[in-house]
């Protein structure tokens, strides 16, 4: 995957993650409220953990095979209010993506506005077919942003061993630029 320096909506800048990020890094993943699916693996985590999974993503980047991981930026002052980002789905072509915002940004349609401009880069540059992602069902706020960004609910599902019953959502690139040229 092609890494960009940094993706621009109007009121946001995605940008990669820098090793200087890894305390606003721990805060999100250490806020439930905000992280989702992921809290049952990062919830086993110590700091330290935590910190070498932060390296491993930023690591990545570098990689033929990186996580697209990008801090969510507010434009006006440059503060990161969340993460979104791209993984390669294991033996498919297409990535799974997530998304997670501090709550004290929640119900602005900034996690909606990250995951449009995402998805415009990942089926355009990068050309990848499909985009999934997996979601706690006790999360009505997390699916609700899935089904705004037009993403299809396609039932629930087993996802690795320790996450039973997950919603499945996907889009197809078709779909996604169908949906825009509304």
């Amino acid at each position: 995957m092609k890494f960009p320096n940094k993706l621009e909506t109007k009121r946001l800048t995605l940008e990669p993650f820098k090793l200087d990020d890894v305390d606003i890094f721990l805060r999100f993943i250490e806020n439930t409220n905000c992280v989702g699916i992921f809290n049952t693996i990062l919830s086993n985590m110590d700091s330290d953990d935590s910190k070498a999974f932060f390296t491993s993503i930023t690591n990545s980047y570098t990689t033929l095979n990186p996580k697209l991981a990008f801090k969510i930026c507010l434009k006006e002052d440059e503060r990161g209010i969340g993460s979104c980002g791209l993984k390669n789905l294991d033996n498919e072509t297409g990535a799974i993506c997530y998304y997670m915002l501090l709550p004290e940004y929640h119900s602005n349609g900034y996690a909606i506005e990250a995951l449009v401009k995402l998805f415009k880069y990942a089926f355009s540059v990068l050309e990848i077919p499909k985009i999934v992602t997996y979601l706690d069902s006790k999360s009505p706020r997390a699916w609700r942003v899935a089904e705004r960004v037009g993403m299809k609910y396609m039932g629930q599902v087993r996802y690795r061993d320790y996450f039973p019953n997950l919603m499945y959502f996907i889009i197809e690139k078709k779909e996604f630029e169908d949906q825009r040229n509304y």
